[in-house]
């Protein structure tokens, strides 16, 4: 069993990566589209993601995977400080992209205003993102299946299940609050 639930907790952090390459697969299309419903629509999902599945997806790195895998090898606790760094530095650009989003939602035609920033945001976000991604794939989650004991990865398993819970009925996680905290 504990094989298993490494291989679907990495699973489950791995779509989360394939999801934020979907979405700006999105951003990419919207900047090059029309002022329509439908683009408004693209607008709203993408601001969605970044308010519930982003937001939960980080919570599961650096609240449930960052405490149980540092300290074990110092080549995990470099990647993990810079899995945080990046985090950070991510985030300065998608609030970015989630602003232009929500101001192309609630107004599409100012889509032909927006679309040099949301350009240019998505160009930005797609080379840290690949690298990112790159980085926690190769050093980070094998490490999980590596070093962590399976009693530790159902915590890991159960805590993500947990934020997704509380997601539904409106609580997410910030970093002053884990989701598991009540």
């Amino acid at each position: 069993m504990g094989r298993s639930l490494r291989r679907d907790v990495v699973e489950e952090l791995l779509l989360a990566h394939v999801e934020l390459r979907q979405l700006l697969s999105l951003a990419g299309s919207l900047a090059n589209t029309s002022a329509t419903t439908a683009a408004a629509d693209a607008a709203r999902r993408i601001c969605d993601y970044l308010d519930g599945d982003y937001r939960l997806h980080l919570a599961d790195e650096e609240q449930s995977l960052r405490p149980r895998l540092l300290g074990h090898h110092a080549v995990v606790d470099d990647a993990l400080a810079v899995m945080m760094r990046d985090h950070f530095r991510i985030g300065a650009t998608l609030a970015r992209l989630q602003g232009v989003c929500f101001l192309i939602a609630n107004e599409p035609t100012t889509l032909h205003t927006h679309r040099f920033a949301l350009d240019q945001a998505v160009v930005e976000l797609s080379r840290h993102v690949e690298r990112h991604h790159a980085h926690e794939e190769s050093i980070v989650f094998p490490a999980v299946r590596r070093l962590l004991e399976a009693e530790q990865v159902e915590q890991v398993h159960q805590e993500m299940v947990s934020r997704r819970l509380d997601a539904l009925v409106g609580v997410l996680p910030s970093p002053e609050r884990p989701a598991t905290a009540r």
